[in-house]
């Protein structure tokens, strides 16, 4: 049976690929090309697509006529997430997924198209965050639960069933509801130190 037919694979090596394919490492165009043609070598963009999570399962190469033409065949390279080489069952995955998803917002870094190296939110803010969902979680009752609970399942879901999780792309329009969360937990912050200290509710 095809390896990449089901959906667990697993991960190609360099050294498989270099086996199975050299042209992939090919560091030049072939001799008689035109002065137009612009070289893009294989094995950096397999490098780029690693970088973004995507691994090799199956490599193939065409044949060869003509030895001048050897290391500089047509090859295909198929790809899968890194996430589904791990042998992890399907809902190991899928849990995944969703914590990295909705761990975007206060402690996964972004990447794809753009990557930051942080989450949407830094450490202070990602505290407020986190005060601000307590609160909520405790006032269910707050018409502003189910809309911003609403909000945040819905953008964990859609991070979480794309690839490269958490892709930066698709978290923009969580933006508000991080500083809306985030809002929410400093006001509560702000009630709370009131209560336990009655006495300096005027510096609050």
């Amino acid at each position: 049976m095809n390896q990449t037919s089901n959906f667990k694979a697993t991960a190609l090596s360099d050294e498989t690929l270099r086996t199975r394919a050299p042209s992939i490492y090919a560091s030049g165009p072939m001799m008689g090309v035109s002065h137009r043609y612009a070289f893009v070598p294989t094995a950096e963009i397999l490098t780029g697509l690693r970088d973004l999570h995507w691994v090799p399962v199956e490599v193939e190469e065409q044949r060869i006529r003509q030895e001048a033409r050897r290391g500089f065949q047509k090859h295909l390279i198929r790809l899968r997430l890194e996430a589904q080489t791990s042998g992890a069952s399907t809902w190991a995955v899928l849990w995944g997924q969703l914590t990295n998803s909705a761990g975007a917002l206060i402690c996964v870094p972004l990447r794809a198209w753009y990557a930051p190296g942080t989450a949407i939110l830094r450490p202070f803010q990602a505290a407020l965050f986190v005060m601000g969902l307590i609160l909520l979680l405790r006032d269910r009752k707050d018409c502003r639960f189910s809309l911003l609970m609403l909000w945040a399942g819905v953008f964990t879901a859609v991070g979480a069933l794309s690839e490269s999780t958490p892709a930066a792309q698709r978290y923009v329009a969580a933006a508000p509801l991080c500083a809306l969360m985030a809002a929410y937990g400093l006001s509560g912050s702000f009630s709370l130190a009131e209560r336990l200290w009655p006495e300096r509710r005027r510096q609050f």
